[in-house]
């Protein structure tokens, strides 16, 4: 049987509670200093479907993306 060592793929963080934490609160400094300044909030997608992501590309594309 072959051990798996648990990692994370990149662009996917992960904090421990004390981190994300302090994240939260960082963030919530940005938010509210946008906000001030007349920004309206925008929340995207983490993951995107590949047919979308590679409709009008493919080459190196392909291989800077991971697939589930």
């Amino acid at each position: 049987m072959t051990i798996v060592k648990p990692r994370i793929p990149s662009g996917f963080p992960e904090y421990t509670p004390e981190d994300q934490i302090e994240f939260n609160r960082l963030l919530d400094i940005i938010k509210t200093t946008y906000e001030l300044y007349g920004f309206t909030p925008l929340d995207t997608p983490d993951i995107e479907l590949s047919e979308v992501l590679l409709a009008k590309s493919g080459g190196d594309t392909v291989k800077q993306g991971y697939r589930f």
